[in-house]
């Protein structure tokens, strides 16, 4: 995947776990398991564009 749609997928992502971190705190969340699967994608993606920017 182009680091540009790795960009994207991550402010997407980083977006949707902002929405889901307030309506947990204000009502129930249908899924509370969907806020970890959304840290750790943010996570692998961002480790992914850490490992293409260093060159040994």
């Amino acid at each position: 995947m182009p680091d540009k749609e790795l960009i994207a997928l991550l402010n997407e992502n980083r977006s949707y776990l902002l929405a889901l971190k307030y309506k947990h705190r204000i009502s129930q969340v249908e899924s509370p398991i969907r806020i970890r699967t959304l840290r750790r994608e943010i996570a692998r993606i961002l480790t992914i564009l850490r490992e293409r920017n260093i060159k040994l």
